[in-house]
């Protein structure tokens, strides 16, 4: 199974990418740890998960094809 990751602002920056394919993931949880193992610096980092276009704050399982986007922090007031 193939999801797309995709980084924006300083994820993309730590990841030195905008996107990227991983096999073999099965649920949200499963691409916070993986990150975390491959990126230096990840687990620090405060960001949302958006799931297909919609944000989810718990543990779910993703699907071939699925594209997950990592959103840090916006700044502004």
């Amino acid at each position: 199974m193939e999801v797309t990751i995709m980084y924006s602002g300083i994820l993309a920056d730590k990841a030195g990418k905008t996107k990227e394919p991983f096999s073999g993931i099965k649920s949200l949880y499963e691409i916070r740890e993986m990150l975390a193992a491959k990126y230096d610096g990840f687990r620090e980092l405060s960001y949302v998960i958006s799931l297909n276009g919609v944000i989810v704050h718990e543990n779910v399982g993703i699907k071939e094809g699925d594209q997950v986007a990592l959103i840090p922090p916006i700044p502004g007031g």
